[in-house]
């Protein structure tokens, strides 16, 4: 993810959205290559919380980088040990005036045993 993503637009996006502040976006601006600016974003959206995370997922979408928003969204692949890599979809949902909620908790739990 380090290598594909573009924040020439994303973070003025975000920034506009109210995702991240002005210093978050001046402080991964400063960075001097677009590998540091990248890694610095990723470090930064790790701590978003849940409204924030949906929110970043449609800047990607706004900024022509849906591919990116799907991975987010969805998720892809497996992990290092070989288990397939959680979605946010299937312990969240979004009502239908975009807020991030959990699904129900006991159904959540279930699942995360079963993996």
């Amino acid at each position: 993810m380090v290598d594909i993503l573009d924040t020439c637009d994303l973070l003025n996006i975000m920034y506009s959205r109210e995702v991240i502040s002005k210093w978050h976006q001046e402080f991964i601006e400063s960075k001097p290559t677009s590998h540091d600016k990248n890694e610095a974003l990723l470090e930064i959206v790790r701590r978003l919380s849940l409204k924030a995370y949906s929110t970043l997922i449609k800047c990607l979408q706004d900024s022509n980088q849906g591919h990116i928003a799907e991975i987010l969204e969805f998720g892809g692949g497996k992990s290092t040990n070989g288990r397939k890599i959680v979605t946010i979809k299937r312990y969240f949902q979004i009502s239908s005036d975009g807020q991030l909620t959990l699904k129900n908790l006991t159904t959540t739990k279930k699942n995360l045993m079963k993996k």
